[in-house]
């Protein structure tokens, strides 16, 4: 843990000599970074849910560090570092098993390989651990709230890119964010195969989407109580349309009297 901080800070401390900021760019290799804190003060509610009469404090830190590498027509190579921390919260590691969403010492969040426009057609690739996410983080989730930023995914995923519409086809397993595992593995058994549809040229945005999951953990129960696999097919779509009128009503209305003597 201690090795793993250590060199976030020298990379960030080089960074910064470098550039006076985190961010630069060249033709071949170019660099971003983002730090963040947020505080939250949570009553009635911590983490793990609705709990009366408690409350949790978190001062939470991420460290993010982008590294691309443009390869020109031969592609490019992307790679993301995370470190997230909480701080004076009562919760830690023991209290999540499974995946943490507020704890990930220095880790791969990303790192991936991207070929645009392969063999001149209008087809994209995109292999290796890599985020994904559509229609506004609305689906996938808002993974970038969570501290540890979650719906990542190793994953292989192809797109299309036409006149009409745009296509992303994909699978892949999501990350788990475990403290004392390096790098982070991907959940185990469980399979997930997406085609993801933008519709272009309407007056509205439209986009539809189809996703299978494939659980073989056979931890999920029936009916009966009988422990099994699952699949399950989920269809779906979004309509974003924006209004801009305006609505004046109004009436007019007097009494003129005229007085003779």
């Amino acid at each position: 843990m201690i090795k793993r901080s250590a060199l976030l800070v020298f990379v960030s401390f080089f960074i910064a000599c470098n550039a006076f900021c985190l961010d630069g760019k060249n033709d071949f290799f170019s660099y971003s970074g983002e730090i963040r804190f947020r505080f939250e003060y949570d009553d009635n509610f911590t983490l793990k849910g609705y709990s009366p009469d408690e409350i949790d404090r978190l001062l939470l830190e991420r460290v993010r560090l982008n590294f691309l590498f443009d390869f020109k027509k031969g592609g490019k190579v992307f790679l993301q570092l995370q470190d997230a921390h909480p701080y004076l919260t009562q919760f830690g590691d023991k209290d999540f098993k499974v995946s943490s969403p507020i704890k990930d010492t220095l880790d791969i969040r990303q790192l991936f390989y991207e070929a645009q426009n392969i063999g001149g057609t209008n087809f994209d690739i995109k292999i290796g651990r890599q985020q994904i996410s559509y229609g506004d983080q609305r689906v996938f989730g808002p993974g970038s709230w969570g501290n540890t930023g979650r719906y990542a995914w190793d994953a292989v995923k192809a797109t299309y890119k036409g006149k009409i519409i745009t296509s992303d086809f994909w699978i892949g397993k999501y990350l788990l964010y475990k403290n004392d595992v390096f790098p982070d593995h991907p959940v185990n058994n469980f399979l997930t195969f997406v085609n993801y549809n933008e519709v272009k040229n309407l007056p509205f945005s439209l986009d539809f989407f189809y996703v299978l999951k494939h659980n073989t953990n056979r931890k999920i129960k029936d009916e009966h109580g009988e422990n099994g696999n699952l699949t399950s097919h989920s269809i779906g779509f979004q309509i974003v349309k924006s209004f801009q009128n305006n609505l004046q009503l109004g009436s007019t209305w007097g009494c003129l009297k005229s007085l003779g003597i």
